[in-house]
């Protein structure tokens, strides 16, 4: 339920430039979870090979080439949001932009 409340959230408000900052807690738990779904999300795919590194948070999982940013984006990247990938930065961003839907 957190992890649908952050992302649908942020799919609303990242259109229209509005601005909101969840707790690191909260964002660490849906990037915690994240990291290992696989069905509906196939993150643990998308994510395999990678290192992810937030900029902002002490969080980072994965290890190969580094694609790094807020968690917030990477979050958001890793639920399957091409958008926030505006929002990363490294190696690995290529890699993930070319494995997330419509790649």
């Amino acid at each position: 339920m957190l992890a649908d409340t952050v992302c649908h959230a942020q799919d609303i408000r990242r259109p229209l430039g509005l601005e909101h900052h969840f707790s690191e807690e909260v964002l660490e738990a849906v990037a915690d979870l994240f990291k290992v779904t696989g069905f509906p999300f196939h993150t643990k795919k998308l994510l395999a090979g990678i290192r992810l590194v937030a900029t902002d948070a002490h969080w980072a999982t994965g290890q190969g080439p580094e694609a790094s940013g807020p968690l917030e984006a990477l979050v958001m990247v890793m639920a399957g949001r091409r958008a926030a990938l505006a929002d990363v930065t490294g190696p690995a961003t290529a890699t993930l932009e070319a494995r997330l839907p419509g790649g």
